[in-house]
């Protein structure tokens, strides 16, 4: 990462048909905690977001089976761009991400996400 990262950061996604379901648990340390959460389709538009500090609303798109791309914003203006690519043993996931400040991108990033518990 370019910048700090979190002290923990609980990444989870279902997909159902052409639906998606995102709740992320992230403590940044010193008492600053957000939950995020997430309902929406494959198909590029915007939906709302819930209990994030840098976007109001999120698109997804899905290029295939293992992998989906998502552009959130914050009134109107893009503020995060992210890759998520799963493992094709389902154990892993990795995502890319730019974080932007206006035009200007101000961090970018790359997280890997383990499986824990079985589903």
């Amino acid at each position: 990462m370019s910048t700090p990262g979190p002290r923990s950061w609980v990444k989870t996604i279902e997909c159902e048909g052409d639906a998606v379901s995102v709740r992320e648990e992230i403590d940044f340390g010193g008492g600053n905690e957000a939950t995020v959460e997430i309902e929406a389709k494959f198909n590029g538009k915007s939906y709302p977001v819930s209990g994030s500090p840098v976007a109001d609303t999120m698109a997804y798109t899905r290029l295939d089976s293992h992998t989906i791309s998502g552009t959130a914003c914050k009134q109107g203006i893009i503020a995060i761009r992210e890759m998520l690519v799963a493992a094709e043993e389902g154990d892993s996931m990795r995502m890319t991400y730019t974080v932007f400040r206006g035009k200007k991108k101000v961090a970018r990033g790359i997280a890997v996400f383990e499986r824990t518990g079985i589903r």
